[in-house]
């Protein structure tokens, strides 16, 4: 796991050495209720470029009377961190100062959280234990606030990927390696005569895939393709203000089609004409233009630096 610790300072406790803990704290005396979640910052792990997690935590306490000499410590998959507590009042109390930061590896699983509460009674101490199961997944649905950490051109997986596609023009080998190499599966869970791959893969209506994902999988759909193809332009020297991951939904003459659907292409600018590339046909070119011009309105267009809605 990432880590946790004090918002604005770190260090850990082992032990609290010489003190007899003496008294266990009922329910009715002091005890650490539940915790919630008081902000949650999207960033990148500086070394992989996956998404990273900030969350600052609060924790509810109760306590029967005033406080003035207490610590929390809370302890996450081998961190730990603590606070000192000087004014604890009777009833409901708020403790923040706890950021816990979190990496792709910690996504999608539950982390035991164990909480420490103790209260200087007298010369001995009282305290309360409780534990959590804390949860942390990335959104994986069309998720506005964090479109542009799922393009990932410094992640050293994508980088040897874009530096080994060797051959000239660059967006027309990568557009071929991207075609040939990753597959959509048309299995139709609901009759509709729609692939319905996010479901079938992922148990989910929609379900977006990091590249390293789409990758590992060899299978992806459309805005898994186009995050992939846009990583590895942007790996391979195009800048933040010539390639994008278009979002779109049908115009008029898609929706006889295709019906009221939404899809995700590549836009980029070729030698100054903006070119929309579908990343699914090695051909590239010719499809995009169709998906755009004939088929699709662009909506959305992000990489790993914008996020503008153009529509």
């Amino acid at each position: 796991f990432g880590s946790i610790q004090v918002s604005e300072s770190f260090h850990t406790i082992e032990t609290f050495n010489g003190v007899t803990f003496v008294t266990y704290a009922s329910e009715q005396t002091l005890n650490i209720s539940y915790y919630e979640v008081s902000s949650t910052v999207w960033g990148r792990n500086p070394v992989t470029d996956l998404p990273r997690c900030y969350r600052q935590l609060t924790f509810k306490i109760y306590s029967k009377s005033v406080v003035t000499n207490g610590h929390l410590t809370i302890m996450l998959d081998g961190s730990s961190a603590i606070v000192d507590i000087t004014n604890l009042k009777e009833g409901v109390n708020s403790v923040d100062g706890f950021t816990v930061i979190s990496d792709y590896e910690d996504f999608g699983h539950y982390h035991p959280m164990k909480c420490y509460l103790t209260v200087k009674n007298g010369p001995n101490f009282m305290y309360d234990y409780t534990e959590f199961d804390y949860w942390i997944d990335f959104p994986r649905y069309f998720p506005l606030e964090v479109c542009t950490l799922y393009v990932t051109p410094n992640n050293p997986i994508i980088r040897d990927l874009a530096s080994n596609i060797s051959s000239w023009p660059k967006w027309l080998t990568i557009v071929n390696w991207v075609a040939s190499n990753i597959d959509y599966p048309s299995e139709d869970a609901d009759g509709d005569g729609k692939p319905d791959y996010d479901y079938i893969k992922h148990g989910k209506r929609d379900y977006w895939q990091l590249p390293i994902e789409t990758l590992n999988l060899r299978t992806g759909d459309c805005e898994d393709y186009a995050i992939l193809y846009c990583s590895l332009l942007r790996a391979s020297g195009y800048d933040e203000n010539s390639v994008f991951v278009m979002v779109g939904h049908t115009n008029e003459l898609g929706k006889i089609f295709y019906g009221d659907s939404w899809h995700a292409w590549v836009r980029v600018n070729l030698d100054g004409i903006w070119t929309d590339i579908e990343p699914q046909d090695p051909t590239g070119i010719i499809a995009g233009f169709l998906m755009d011009f004939a088929m699709f309105e662009g909506v959305y267009r992000f990489n790993d630096v914008y996020f503008e809605k153009i529509k």
